[in-house]
């Protein structure tokens, strides 16, 4: 196959990958909280500002802790609960299959096949919640394209694989250079996938990602040569690692460059505006914690 043929090829791999990712953020999602009576309010509070959809298609369902488990379970259930309350509640619905977290002040209470998640204070919950939604599903894409709370966690772990793969690939790459063209696509699709898993659409801002992803590409082997032939080390080594930094840091680039756009059309006020029409009113979700 020819070099043109190849790159049309890989090309329209990564468009596909690209389409395959935004299909699957699309996809539709469902998390169902369970408020215990002990709870504390501002508890509550927390999990509501944390768990305002972003997109249509996200489902966030609020029921009192004593509802019994449903046989169609939502894609990950939330128990809310005073200190060493909630274990019945939340064992219950992780034996039905239904990944299951028990979120609490202070100590949360074991449970088997509960993932306990320890609050002390509003500004606590945010991190430890993101990254237990972006590990416990299925539909990590679908469900941070729904909740912003878990992005940075589904980012990072794809992030993570893509360098993995990159570093595996300059180490064991049969001949000198042909990794590169695979290593590019891999970071072309890893800058779909996010984009995707940030509820963000298919465009001429996608393509301008993926050129500049391919540029750093070029630029990162580029450094591993000069690294080896400087270093005196093996130059499948010094791939390697360049790769696995270099897909780290393009990584990060993505991030800071969509968090700068997004900052300037928005002007900073997108975050407050989605919290504050959370409090504000109920847009077809129940308002957890209101009554409390």
């Amino acid at each position: 196959m020819s070099g043109s043929a190849q790159r049309a090829r890989r090309a329209a791999q990564v468009a596909g990958a690209g389409r395959a990712s935004a299909r699957e953020a699309r996809t539709p999602v469902c998390v169902r909280v369970l408020v215990d009576a002990s709870c504390p309010r501002w508890l509550a509070l927390a999990a509501r500002d944390a768990l305002v959809p972003d997109r249509g298609g996200a489902r966030v369902l609020v029921e009192g802790a004593d509802r019994p488990v449903s046989a169609e379970g939502p894609d990950a259930a939330l128990v809310l609960a005073g200190e060493g309350r909630g274990a019945l509640a939340a064992g219950a619905w992780a034996r039905s299959g239904v990944p299951t977290a028990l979120l609490a002040p202070g100590s949360a209470p074991g449970a088997e096949g509960v993932e306990a998640i320890a609050v002390s204070a509003p500004g606590e919950l945010a991190a430890p919640l993101g990254a237990w939604l972006a590990a416990a599903t299925d539909r990590p894409l679908a469900m941070a394209s729904a909740f912003p709370v878990c992005r940075a966690a589904v980012c990072a772990a794809r992030v993570r694989s893509c360098a993995a793969r990159n570093a595996a690939l300059a180490a064991l790459a049969p001949a000198h250079g042909a990794d590169l063209p695979i290593m590019c696509a891999n970071q072309a699709s890893l800058a779909l996938e996010t984009a995707a898993a940030g509820n963000l659409g298919l465009g001429a801002a996608r393509a301008a990602e993926v050129a500049a992803v391919c540029a750093l590409g070029t630029l990162w082997r580029a450094c591993a040569r000069a690294l080896a032939r400087r270093s005196g080390l093996p130059a499948r080594a010094t791939g390697a690692l360049v790769a696995a930094a270099g897909t780290l840091a393009t990584g990060a680039a993505l991030a800071a460059g969509r968090a700068a756009a997004a900052s300037l059309a928005r002007g900073g006020e997108r975050t407050g505006a989605r919290a504050g029409a959370g409090r504000a009113r109920d847009d077809g979700y129940v308002t957890i914690g209101e009554a409390r």
